[in-house]
C-alpha cells in the first residue's frame, strides 16, 4: 500500500479510489469516502495548514447518482435500526437527531437546524418557523412523552449552543446535514456484520416510513 502526505493526494487519486469502491457495488461508501477526505483536509485548513484541498472540485454527483426511491422500512426494520442505533460508535447529537426524526418525521433539514427557542416544553410543541418549511408556513409539531425526554437529554448535551443538534466541535453552529446519513451507515455496516440483512435507506427514508405505515393501517392519507 503507497502510503502519501496530505499534499502529495491529488484530485486523481481520490476520483480513482471512489471509484474502485463504486465497482465493489458501493455507491453510497464511495461517497461517504469523498467526505472523510473532504472533512480531513477542511479540519487541516481549519488549522491554519496552508494546504490544496483536491475534493473541491470534486461534487458527490460526479462520483454516484442515486435513482428517486420508494423506501420505507417495515416494522421489523424499524426495531433493527433501534436496537443498532443503541449500539453504533455515533455522535450523540447525530443519534439522537435521527430518532427525533422517526417521532415527529420532520424534513433532515428541519431537524438539523432547529433551535433551542422553537422548543416549548411547557405545551411539548416545537414551533418551526416559516423560513425552514418547505411551504414557507409556520409548522407546529406536537411532541411524544418519548420526544420530550430526548429533548431534555439533547439540551444538558447542548450547554450553551442555540441548536438542538450542536456541532462536535462548533457548538455555535449545527451538525453537518449529512452526518446523520453517515450515522445510517454505520449502523447498518453494524448489523450486517452479525449477519442481519437490511436494505440501504435514508433519513428521508425513515420520514417516509411514517406515512406509508399509517397509510397502511387506514388512516387518512391527507
Amino acid at each position: 500500500m503507497t502510503i502519501k502526505k496530505l499534499a502529495e493526494i491529488t484530485e486523481l487519486d481520490i476520483r480513482n479510489l471512489c471509484e474502485k469502491i463504486k465497482a465493489r457495488g458501493a455507491p453510497s461508501q464511495a461517497v461517504f469516502t469523498r467526505d472523510i477526505f473532504a472533512r480531513v483536509y477542511q479540519f487541516t485548513v481549519s488549522k491554519g495548514v496552508a494546504i490544496n484541498d483536491p475534493t473541491r472540485n470534486i461534487a458527490p454527483a460526479s462520483i454516484a447518482r442515486f435513482k428517486a426511491r420508494d423506501r420505507a422500512l417495515s416494522e421489523k426494520e424499524i426495531k433493527v435500526f433501534l436496537q443498532y442505533l443503541e449500539k453504533a460508535d455515533v455522535y450523540p447529537a447525530s443519534k439522537k437527531g435521527l430518532l427525533l426524526i422517526l417521532l415527529t418525521l420532520v424534513r433532515k433539514g428541519e431537524m438539523v437546524n432547529a433551535q433551542w427557542h422553537e422548543i416549548d416544553f411547557d405545551n411539548a410543541v416545537w414551533q418551526i418557523p416559516p423560513e425552514r418549511m418547505k411551504a414557507r408556513r409556520p409548522h407546529n409539531v406536537y411532541l411524544l412523552s418519548q420526544a420530550i425526554s430526548i429533548l431534555h437529554y439533547l439540551k444538558t448535551l447542548a450547554e450553551d449552543s442555540p441548536f438542538v443538534l450542536p456541532g462536535r466541535n462548533k457548538t455555535n453552529q449545527p451538525i453537518a446535514i449529512s452526518s446523520m446519513n453517515r450515522a445510517i451507515w454505520r449502523i447498518l455496516k453494524l448489523a450486517r456484520k452479525d449477519g442481519i440483512t437490511i436494505a440501504d435507506f435514508t433519513v428521508h427514508d425513515l420520514r417516509r416510513t411514517g406515512p406509508t405505515l399509517l397509510h397502511e393501517q387506514g388512516y387518512n392519507t391527507d
